[in-house]
């Protein structure tokens, strides 16, 4: 796996044997940050702090990172990607403009210094981890109405949004599907 483009394109992203690890694929990442620089949403990450949830290897916020973003907070619990995680932040020297919060992400209660312009999510398939997710970093002010969601969850799960998100979009990628959220004004 490597970075698809931006500042860091080409540098290698170390994965790990674990079966604890499901990385998004080079495929999806690459579709997703073309739909988010395609003009739909506006400037969801660039020159702005982005959530990366359920983090693993890091891969969605190093692609972030790598096209502008401003920092990153990483939320990961399990010590195996924890350490591919610190790994591959040190890699390309995004020590200072990364932080790792470990942790269950379902229980996230730091209080916002700043709301995200962009959240990702990629918690275990089917799970409905990320749900739990998001009201915890709304809840803590995190999420805001110009914050854009984005959830990448099992082609065969069904998102059970709270009333006040709203849907905007689905995309299917074989196994995996991304849906794009925000909170409803």
């Amino acid at each position: 796996m490597r970075i698809v483009a931006g500042a860091n394109r080409g540098a290698k992203i170390i994965t790990s044997e674990s079966r604890e690890l499901r990385p998004t694929s080079d495929r999806v990442r690459e579709s997703l940050f073309n739909i988010l620089d395609g003009g739909r949403y506006p400037n969801p990450y660039r020159n702005k702090l982005v959530i990366d949830a359920f983090a693993g290897t890091g891969a969605l916020g190093l692609e972030a990172i790598s096209r502008g973003a401003s920092h990153v907070i990483f939320l990961e619990q399990a010590v195996t990607s924890l350490k591919v995680l610190f790994q591959n932040i040190r890699s390309i020297n995004a020590q200072d403009i990364t932080t790792v919060i470990t942790g269950d992400a379902t229980q996230f209660g730091q209080p916002s210094y700043e709301r995200a312009g962009l959240v990702m999510l990629d918690p275990p398939y089917e799970s409905q981890m990320g749900i739990s997710c998001i009201k915890a970093l709304k809840n803590n002010g995190w999420i805001g109405p110009d914050t854009l969601i984005v959830l990448e969850h099992s082609s065969k799960e069904k998102v059970c949004n709270p009333e006040w998100i709203k849907i905007l979009d689905n995309r299917r990628y074989g196994l995996s599907h991304l849906t794009f959220m925000h909170e409803m004004a």
